[in-house]
């Protein structure tokens, strides 16, 4: 009897029994605490380190242009100051280190794709940066079984795309089959060009404009005439437009320069290297000595374009001064012919021109100034920087 009464005490009994619950809950409890604590350290090691990668990414897209030159500059230019505060790498100072950069010429069609050996290349409009792997020690979870430490990587993806803005909706034929620095010297640069003439003998073309869903004559000529803020992607191809429309260019290009507030009208060529009499403009239209550089056979680099930036600061005192400054600025594509109407063409170059003078007697002159290259013009060619991954 007395050891059926002894079980039947301790079945009955329930002291300590809030022990057994404290030692389970507290375990649950612990492991819920080292996650939060060593989970939320992770989470803001991976942030602090995605940043860094994002930074060096933007930072070395921002260098590239298509070349390989640009390629190594964006190596170069992979570098972060960004710190992690929770993890350990190579810097002493808690530095992410970037540990490869790739240049690619592609991205896969979808962002769930692996980046292969594929897409690279030096000719490159993306980069991807990988940072160093970086140690995150595991304070608490190791009491319920984690492993002492846990290892991230990350990567980003940046590339760069370019716009071109105030776009005139015409084209010139390109004079060369490779329109280099020297080609566009020896053939484009500082001459006159007219575009009527041109029109009629199928140098100079018409493209499509963006906002005018008909193409009608009015809307081109508007356009033509206002300088309208058009902005293309420059690699992008061109639609060339059936017909001439004569006469909406005859319009827009005397709307165009009557808006400016310089309204000289400068010399035409006098030789085919684009020569030009400054000497007569000059006492034509200023008094006082003339410029050493300006002759009578002024030719490139004292372009006409350039005449016309010296006399925001000395105006002749024919002009107006009413108007709005480079409104006769234009710039426009070059294309290889022949091109016929309707088509995609992808266009060579764009160029900087300059309307010389009021379009009269079927003739509209514009001097062919510059090609446009990133860098060289932000206020009309524009390289952005974005990330993609």
């Amino acid at each position: 009897m007395t050891g059926r009464r002894s079980l039947s005490n301790l079945v009955r009994d329930r002291n300590g029994n809030v022990a057994v619950y404290t030692a389970l809950i507290g375990s649950v409890l612990i492991g819920m605490v080292g996650l939060a604590l060593d989970g939320s350290r992770f989470m803001i090691t991976h942030t602090e380190a995605q940043a860094a990668a994002d930074a060096a990414a933007l930072a070395a897209a921002d260098q590239l242009d298509g070349t390989a030159t640009g390629c190594t500059n964006a190596k170069s230019a992979a570098l972060v100051s960004n710190k992690q505060r929770f993890g350990t790498g190579a810097a002493a100072d808690g530095k992410v280190q970037i540990s490869s950069v790739r240049c690619l010429t592609s991205l896969p069609a979808s962002d769930s794709d692996p980046i292969t050996s594929a897409n690279e290349g030096t000719a490159a409009k993306y980069v991807e940066v990988t940072t160093e792997s970086l140690t995150h020690t595991n304070s608490f979870l190791r009491v319920v079984g984690a492993g002492p430490t846990t290892t991230l990587q990350t990567k980003a993806v940046a590339g760069f795309s370019t716009s071109m803005c105030r776009v005139t909706p015409m084209y010139l034929c390109s004079p060369a089959a490779n329109l280099d620095d020297a080609a566009f010297a020896a053939t484009l640069e500082g001459r006159a060009f007219d575009f009527w003439e041109k029109l009629n003998q199928g140098s100079f073309g018409l493209l499509k404009i963006a906002g005018c869903s008909s193409n009608s004559a009015n809307c081109f000529r508007d356009q033509l005439a206002s300088g309208a803020n058009t902005c293309v992607d420059p690699t992008d191809d061109v639609h060339t437009l059936p017909g001439q429309k004569t006469g909406p260019v005859e319009k827009g290009t005397k709307d165009r320069f009557d808006a400016d507030q310089n309204q000289a009208e400068y010399p035409l060529d006098i030789a085919s290297d684009g020569s030009w009499d400054c000497q007569k403009y000059w006492q034509d239209n200023h008094t006082g000595a003339t410029p050493a550089w300006c002759t009578a056979t002024t030719k490139r680099p004292y372009t006409r374009k350039y005449m016309y930036d010296y006399e925001k600061t000395a105006h002749p005192k024919s002009w107006d001064n009413k108007g709005e400054a480079d409104r006769r600025v234009m710039y426009f594509a070059i294309l290889d012919c022949p091109v016929g109407s309707n088509q995609d063409v992808p266009p060579k170059v764009y160029v900087e021109g300059l309307l010389l003078q009021k379009d009269t007697n079927k003739a509209a002159y514009v001097e062919v100034v510059r090609m446009v290259k990133p860098g060289a013009d932000d206020g009309v060619q524009h390289q952005n920087v974005e990330l993609y991954r």
